[in-house]
């Protein structure tokens, strides 16, 4: 009998930065599995859109601040 496994995992993520000092955060996230056993296989795909961001962001020397639309900030 033989059984065989693989999968894959990918993501994607854009950070916007502004001049007028606003950002916008977007993405989406993915992953992919498949399995073989004895000649019988089966898999499972499923992704995602990651919610967008939108804010204001702060520059501090090599130090970036997002403050998103409910008050938040993240350093």
């Amino acid at each position: 009998m033989t059984a065989t496994s693989s999968g894959l995992v990918a993501s994607s993520h854009t950070l916007t930065l502004h001049r007028n000092g606003t950002f916008e955060r977007t993405g989406w996230s993915g992953a992919s599995m498949a399995n073989e056993i004895g000649g019988s296989q089966s898999g499972v795909t499923t992704s995602s859109n990651r919610p967008g961001a939108s804010g204001r962001y702060k520059l501090s020397g090599y130090r970036l601040d997002l403050t998103d639309a409910s008050g938040r900030t993240k350093p």
